[in-house]
Parts: structure tokens; sequence; C-alpha cells
């Protein structure tokens, strides 16, 4: 595999050849993620639940699953509720991102997360981490 320095349309650059370690996709360490929020729009929708699932085994064990309702701090609109039928009453007294996001974290700990729109959730969980104040780590995705 070759990875171009700074190509040859910039003074042609020898090419750059790293080795990168063979492993099968199934024997990847991954995790299932996916979100639910109040919306669709990254900038201004919240998380009302994340769930995740560990892909290594056959047979899943109680701590292969993650399974958080979070309260958004503010009204789920009767659109996303139609969805994905979470509403404020399921929430009231749920964790904030806050609190939910650093176990979620331990939970993904180096594995690759996979999922459906995982971009739209990891940009959900990083946009509720800074809004939170607290660090997040994007992980690996596919």
């Amino acid at each position: 595999m070759a990875w171009w320095g700074h190509g040859p349309w910039r003074g042609g650059a020898e090419p750059v050849t790293a080795v990168l370690p063979s492993i099968s996709l199934a024997a990847l360490p991954a995790v299932a993620l996916d979100t639910e929020t109040t919306g669709l729009d990254v900038a201004t929708a919240r998380l009302v639940e994340v769930g995740a699932v560990r892909m290594a085994e056959p047979n899943l064990e109680p701590g292969d699953v993650f399974d958080r309702l979070v309260d958004p701090g503010a009204p789920i609109p009767a659109s996303s509720t139609a969805i994905h039928g979470i509403g404020d009453g399921d929430v009231a007294g749920a964790p904030s991102a806050a609190e939910a996001l650093p176990a979620l974290a331990d939970f993904i700990g180096d594995a690759v997360v996979i999922g459906y729109a995982v971009g739209f959730d990891l940009d959900i969980l990083q946009r509720e981490a800074r809004q939170s104040g607290i660090e997040w780590k994007r992980p690996r995705a596919l």
C-alpha cells in the first residue's frame, strides 16, 4: 500500500510505503453503535438514547450490551418520538450526556465502532461531549 507524500503534482515526491498489520475483519474487536436523538440536524439535535453491542463473541453476555436513555435537557419533539418511541417521560430522571458518555467510552475501549449511520452517531456524541465540557476521543469507525 502506498501513501503519496506530496504527490506528483507537487514536485514528484516518491511514495511512502506503509506496512500495516493484516487482520481478518471478522476478528476485529468491534462495537455496533446506534443513537436516538431529538432530530436529524447535528448542530441542534440532542441525544436521547445510546445503544452498543460488542461483536467479538458469538453469544452475548450481560456485559456485552450498553443501553442508556439520556435526558437531553430539552423537550423531545413529537416528530422524533414518532420515529423512535422515546418521549419526555421516558427520559425523566435519566442521566445527562455528560454522565453517560464516559461509561460509553469505557465500553467501546479500543474497539472499532460500526453502524448504519455511524458518522451521524459519532458527530452527535462528539457534539454532546463538547457541549458538556468533557473529553471525548472519537473512536475508529467503519
